[in-house]
């Protein structure tokens, strides 16, 4: 979604392949993909039972490369950023539905976060020499609504505050400078180990599901104009965390509530948003997530 432009949000939804145990048990596929149109039936009932049809602006299958959705969805984003205009990506699926491929890429297939990084230093470069860039990142953890630096390690429970004049801010958030693409992705891969070395630090490898926001903040100076002023804006891509259905212990079941509450409190957020003109009545301040996306 952004802040400009005809069209506020946009919707794209993926279909996994079948897992190893629906593979197993000859599992049929019970989706279809018209355009916009997402077609649940139930291929093995002759009676005619009713299909649900679903809208969307964007639909694939699992065969489509990362590098496809990047062009349909992520390339408007980066030209947004580029132009002053804030734009923020949210990926979200259930458990094992390939957020992480998608997020960051994986089985030789670069990810969404890697491909963004790549356009934008590009358009950088085919820039007029007139003007000037200055890009700094963040990566940060949201885990049962506390927030990590991932690019810090010892940034631990940080605070969201909010300036008159400089917006939204994280206390204490580790803002990097990068100078070219390869920068920017050597940050994503350091917080991502980062990430890994938190999760193992559980006792439940599996218990930690924490949301990432990693986000890249850009400043934009024509020089040849010394008396305008110069463009701000932010590109924020998040990976929720998936929520467990059936939590087994009360750590799981604690952990799925913060979750549950988070992805929640940013469902009701994007719905005042797309139905509602008046910035003044959303509530950002009731999770940890949607004040930061702020």
């Amino acid at each position: 979604m952004t802040s400009g432009g005809k069209k506020n949000i946009t919707v794209a939804v993926r279909c996994r392949p079948f897992n190893e145990s629906e593979k197993a048990k000859a599992s049929t596929r019970v989706i279809k993909i018209n355009g916009e149109k997402v077609i649940v039936h139930n291929p093995g009932n002759t009676a005619g039972t009713k299909e649900h049809v679903f809208t969307f602006d964007n639909n694939y299958f699992w065969d489509v490369k990362n590098e496809q959705i990047f062009k349909d969805i992520g390339t408007s984003a980066v030209t947004n950023v580029i132009n002053g205009i804030n734009s923020t990506l949210v990926i979200y699926g259930q458990k094992y539905s390939g957020k992480e491929f998608t997020f960051a890429g994986g089985h030789d297939e670069v990810g969404l976060v890697p491909l963004m990084c790549k356009e934008l230093f590009r358009l950088i470069e085919e820039s007029s020499s007139n003007v000037q860039f200055f890009v700094t990142v963040s990566y940060a953890e949201v885990y049962n609504d506390i927030l990590h630096d991932l690019l810090n390690p010892s940034g631990q429970d940080l605070k969201v505050s909010k300036h008159a004049q400089l917006g939204v801010f994280v206390e204490g958030l580790s803002e990097l400078v990068c100078f070219n693409g390869d920068d920017m992705q050597e940050l994503f891969e350091q917080g991502n180990r980062v990430n890994k070395v938190l999760s193992n630090q559980e006792q439940n490898n599996d218990l930690r599901r924490g949301n990432l926001v990693f986000c890249i903040d850009i400043q934009k100076k024509d020089l040849s104009k010394p008396d305008q002023q110069g463009l701000k804006a932010k590109l924020t891509i998040v990976n929720l965390a998936d929520s467990d259905h059936f939590p087994e212990s009360l750590e799981k079941q604690q952990d799925s509530s913060s979750i549950e509450k988070s992805i929640n409190t940013l469902t009701n957020v994007i719905s005042t948003i797309s139905e509602s003109n008046r910035p003044n009545q959303v509530a950002y301040d009731q999770s940890k997530i949607t004040n930061l996306l702020q």
